[in-house]
């Protein structure tokens, strides 16, 4: 429901009532307890409220100290408007198209910056209002899911904040810090980010398209997922990640008027990624498995042993001069209409059911990959379009779900939930394995796959994952049949226990669990 239909509405409840003050939620048009009377006008006094999901229009000198505005919209000019000790996470603040936008010394002033909890404030604003935040101090502060669009941001710093998920789309941050900030999955768009200082920060997932990215610095930076199309990003600045280092570049985003021209990508991990100019690009024994290729100009370009698999290379210009000796490929890689493989020396390599890689595998990468489709926790370049859905239908029930999650491992690998290591049996050997792994219940959210005991395919190692294992019934029996009597579970469950201590208690007391 827009809200100019919800402001309409509660109009009309206004004069229905022919009430001529009180306070009203946005979410339900419900009168909020203890505003009966209460008016929001210049001067007014609504200190020590909880005004939760409030409509709050024209609050210039208005006194909010001590109240709750979490999820409340705001409008109007910030002129003297007193927000100490203030909680305003969730909070949502109109342009200000006349009058004073909110400042920094209001927003220092507020409960939630003290507490560090800012996450998903909005701060409406346009290219012709803007808020400064100029120098703007956000040094660990949560600001994940916020909306703060056109905001003016150079010399801020947000050294180690929790930006995940932030829309900072067309900011000016020329000189901003953004050290060891978590910026995935945030919206970056457009942005102006001269001389900013993206060191060790979180970029997975992140959209950087049109950024101007002038002598900014990306060292150990993780760039996995980026779209970088039509940004100012350099090859030295790429190179200087943390990801270009350890050669996993996935699912990158080079297209959109971006060009790698003479780059040198050899040996990367750029499955996934997509391109766009790439004359001269050396990208000899790289991975592209499902890159897309489609329509990207390769003049003389170095795809010598490299993996096509799954790839799109339709429409390709200059693939007649681009080197593809010894370039791998299989029965799904889109190639251009008439194009004769074999004659470019490229090899095809068919890839077995379940290989979602391309590397002539069914392991556990393939089982991770899966659980991210059915999951939906991978990005949609993902799931490429050019790849048919039986790819990974293995209950044959025309769709994807976790019902194929497990078929890929009882009829494909033939094994059983739990069998971390797949070696054919869930036993003692894989409980020992995961726990020693050390993920158990951490704080990284989504940083488990099969062989770290994440055997729902929800990215964790949790207490849900050995519920599974148990109610598969598979402990020390072997592959599953159709139909399994559930086990004696009393060894299950005590060396589960037992592992789960040491799980807990290892870090406090730095103690290692041995299994005898």
């Amino acid at each position: 429901m827009g809200r100019s239909f919800q402001r309409a509405l509660m109009l009309a409840v206004l004069l229905a009532s022919q009430l001529t003050a009180d306070i009203f939620r946005w979410d339900n048009q419900q009168l909020i307890p203890g505003t009966e009377g209460l008016t929001v006008e210049p001067g007014a006094v609504l200190s020590g409220l909880d005004l939760q999901y409030a409509v709050l229009e024209n609050v210039t000198n208005v006194d909010f100290t001590s109240s709750n505005l979490a999820h409340a919209r705001l409008d109007g000019s910030f002129s003297g408007t007193k927000l100490n000790d203030a909680t305003i996470d969730n909070i949502e603040i109109g342009i200000a198209v006349s009058g004073l936008p909110l400042s920094l010394d209001q927003l220092y002033s507020t409960r939630s910056y003290q507490l560090h909890q800012l996450s998903g404030i909005k701060l409406d604003q346009s290219d012709f209002v803007r808020i400064d935040f100029s120098s703007g101090d956000f040094r660990q502060q949560d600001l994940s899911n916020a909306k703060m669009n056109y905001t003016v941001l150079d010399s801020a710093d947000f050294n180690q904040a929790d930006l995940a998920g932030i829309k900072l789309v067309d900011v000016w941050g020329t000189g901003a810090d953004f050290s060891s900030s978590n910026l995935a999955g945030a919206a970056l768009d457009s942005a102006i980010f001269d001389n900013a200082n993206f060191t060790r920060a979180n970029l997975a997932g992140a959209g950087l398209t049109e950024a101007r990215l002038t002598n900014a610095n990306f060292t150990d930076a993780i760039i996995n997922d980026v779209d970088f199309g039509g940004s100012s990003l350099t090859e030295q600045q790429l190179q200087s990640t943390a990801s270009f280092q350890s050669g996993n570049l996935r699912g990158t985003s080079f297209f959109y008027a971006f060009s790698v021209a003479g780059w040198n990508l050899s040996g990367q991990d750029l499955s996934y990624a997509a391109f766009d100019y790439m004359t001269s690009t050396n990208l000899e024994s790289s991975q592209l498995v499902g890159a897309d290729l489609t329509g990207a100009i390769v003049d003389n370009a170095n795809l010598r042993g490299a993996n096509l698999g799954n790839a799109n290379l339709e429409f390709l210009n200059g693939l007649a001069t681009a080197q593809l000796v010894d370039a791998k490929y299989n029965q799904w890689t889109r190639l251009p209409e008439g194009f004769d493989a074999a004659s470019a020396g490229m090899i095809l390599e068919p890839s077995p059911t379940g290989d979602f890689n391309a590397d002539l595998l069914v392991d556990s990468a393939d089982i991770d990959f899966l659980g991210g489709i059915v999951s939906g926790r991978l990005p949609a370049q993902y799931r490429r379009s050019w790849l048919p859905d039986s790819l990974y239908d293995f209950d044959n029930d025309a769709k994807q779900s976790m019902s194929d999650y497990y078929a890929l491992v009882n009829d494909v690998l033939h094994t059983s939930v739990g069998d971390a290591d797949l070696n054919g049996m869930f036993d003692s050997g894989d409980l020992v394995r995961v726990f020693t792994a050390g993920e158990y219940e951490d704080e990284k959210a989504g940083n488990s796959g099969w062989a770290d005991g994440d055997w729902n395919a929800d990215g964790d190692f949790d207490s849900g994952d050995l519920v599974v294992a148990f109610q598969h019934g598979t402990y020390e029996q072997g592959e599953p049949a159709m139909v399994h009597a559930v086990p004696e579970p009393s060894t299950f469950i005590t060396l589960a226990i037992s592992l789960l201590f040491c799980a807990k208690f290892r870090k406090r007391f730095q103690l290692a669990c041995v299994m005898r």
